[in-house]
């Protein structure tokens, strides 16, 4: 209900915009330029805060520029967030907040430099604080970077964790391994309850060629959900073992289009007529709607190529509203004289 009220609020607010907006104070301006943010809206939640900071440059909270600075890290506005880093009062410089922010700021903009910068001069660093700059270099490929950084931290929390899962499983190697082992074997019992800390853990391992714990971990965890499944048959399928992860996949009751997806992609890697039979049954029994996940239709389509229908394949090429450059290049790949006439499209 109180949602409700909030976006029937926010909609008369926002609807004049670009004509004239009274907001009458910042917690307001906070609480609608956060709908807007989670709407991803991201553009009008920063028209609203430039119409406010017009005539209230200084009373301005840190949670209405923390929002504002989200808003601009989203659609990768440097100049905006620039601008907005500098008109922040030296006492807010130091909230955690605020600080985290500019760092994600300047990582999706891939200014990392300013963003170490701002790091490295911080009076007090929060396991946020690491956080953000992990996950800053992970984005910007400087994945050593984060494993090094996680290191200097005394007691990471479960997100931490997640973070320098994804970055081992970045890596693949054995001393990304051999730290996510030890990690893991360290880390509090609870945390194993945490299915997205899980979901990384069976992925990290995965990545790194050690199937059999992985295995063993995924057996072992009694609640299993999709991501869980989809991290197991994707270390399937890059360890060369294709017949797993389908096995695997016969085990879930209602697969979503990631999952799927990689059915798809390990049905591509048998190339049988088991593996055909079974892509041509999912195809026909998934929702309508995921053939409009241009990604999967592109999988699917590989699979009935690689695994002798052509003809299928075709078929559905030619009846999808929408191509793009990977559905061609699945196409020619599968035939070479349908290559040159998809060429010359």
């Amino acid at each position: 209900m109180l949602k409700k009220l909030l976006d029937h609020r926010l909609i008369f607010l926002t609807s004049g915009i670009k004509r004239s907006v009274i907001i009458p104070s910042d917690f307001d301006l906070c609480t609608q330029m956060k709908l807007l943010n989670d709407k991803k809206k991201f553009k009008e939640a920063l028209e609203l805060f430039d119409k406010y900071k017009e005539n209230n440059n200084k009373t301005l909270s840190s949670y209405t520029i923390t929002q504002a600075l989200k808003a601009s890290a989203r659609i990768r506005d440097l100049q905006r967030g620039s601008t907005i880093h500098q008109f922040i009062s030296s006492d807010m410089k130091d909230n955690s907040y605020i600080l985290v922010s500019l760092i994600h700021l300047y990582m999706q903009c891939s200014e990392v430099t300013r963003a170490q910068s701002l790091f490295d001069t911080a009076s007090e660093k929060s396991l946020h604080t690491y956080g953000a700059m992990m996950k800053g270099y992970i984005k910007n490929h400087m994945t050593n970077k984060a494993i090094d950084l996680f290191k200097e931290i005394k007691n990471p929390d479960e997100v931490i964790i997640i973070i320098l899962c994804n970055a081992g499983a970045q890596l693949g190697t054995n001393e990304a391994l051999s730290l996510i082992k030890k990690v893991s074997s360290q880390m509090p019992k609870h945390f194993y309850s945490n299915l997205r800390l899980l979901t990384s853990l069976l992925d990290v391992l995965m990545q790194c060629g050690d199937v059999k714990h992985a295995q063993a971990l995924f057996d072992t965890s009694t609640t299993k959900i999709l991501s869980m499944y989809g991290a197991m048959m994707k270390g399937y399928i890059k360890n060369n073992m294709a017949t797993k992860a389908i096995d695997l996949f016969k085990e879930i009751k209602d697969p979503d289009e990631i999952v799927i997806n990689l059915l798809f992609t390990a049905c591509a890697e048998l190339g049988t007529s088991e593996a055909l039979n079974l892509t041509k049954i999912v195809s026909s029994q998934m929702p309508k709607h995921f053939y409009s996940n241009l990604r999967l239709l592109t999988s699917l389509l590989d699979a009935l190529i690689q695994c002798g229908n052509v003809t299928h394949a075709e078929a559905l090429f030619n009846r999808s509203i929408k191509k793009i450059s990977p559905l061609y290049g699945v196409m020619m790949k599968g035939n070479s004289s349908l290559s040159i006439y998809y060429y010359r499209i």
